[in-house]
C-alpha cells in the first residue's frame, strides 16, 4: 500500500521499538503497523501509524510500551 510506503519513508525504513534498520540490515522485514490498536479506539491515520520489525514479538512489544499495556 501508498501509506505504508509512507510511513516507512518517514521512520527512515526503521523499526521504531528497537531502532534496526535497513541500512544495518538489508534483509530486515519492516511492517506498517497502529500504535493504539483499532480495538482500543487507535484511527488508521499517519499519526497513528508506525514502523516495526515484522514479526509477532516485536509487534507486541511495540504495542505495549506505546499504549503501556
Amino acid at each position: 500500500r501508498s501509506s505504508d510506503l509512507f510511513i516507512k519513508r518517514r521512520d527512515n525504513y526503521t523499526c521504531q521499538n528497537c531502532y534496526a534498520s535497513v541500512a544495518q540490515q538489508n534483509l530486515l522485514l519492516l511492517e506498517v503497523d497502529h500504535i493504539i490498536p483499532i480495538s482500543k479506539g487507535g484511527l488508521s491515520t499517519k499519526d497513528n501509524l508506525q514502523t516495526f520489525v515484522g514479526n509477532a514479538i516485536e509487534q507486541n512489544l511495540t504495542k505495549s510500551y506505546k499504549i503501556g499495556i
